[in-house]
């Protein structure tokens, strides 16, 4: 879901902001039957003081990440991490997961299919 600004006027009429930042996934948890759900995005919010001592959204950055996670033996968790998005996308595109461990030949396809689901939900600026 998209993130949403606004703007509203408090009690004392003074104009406030707020920021609402949907959906931006699990980052322990990859739910099979949910699609997508090795998807996600961390948010960096920067803040500012303004002159009259309030606060203001200064910026807001989305970072798109790729939840990996490695089983081993009885399907166990041996290794998880977030993993920077838009990098694996430059690095497949490069081909260079084709004989790399990192990544399995379904995490890639996975990937694959889920680089054009990205665009639609969080388009590069």
């Amino acid at each position: 879901q998209p993130a949403e600004r606004y703007t509203w006027h408090d009690e004392d009429g003074r104009e406030r902001e707020g920021l609402i930042l949907y959906a931006l996934g699990d980052l322990m948890c990859q739910l099979p039957q949910v699609a997508f759900s090795a998807l996600g995005a961390l948010a960096r919010v920067q803040l500012m003081r303004c002159s009259d001592d309030s606060v203001a959204i200064h910026s807001v950055e989305l970072k798109p990440y790729y939840a990996y996670r490695r089983n081993g033996e009885k399907g166990t968790c041996v290794d998880a991490r977030l993993l920077d998005f838009r990098s694996l996308e430059k690095r497949i595109a490069a081909g260079e997961f084709e004989s790399d461990p990192e990544l399995n030949p379904a995490q890639v396809k996975a990937l694959r299919k889920l680089s054009p689901v990205l665009e639609d939900i969080l388009p590069r600026t």
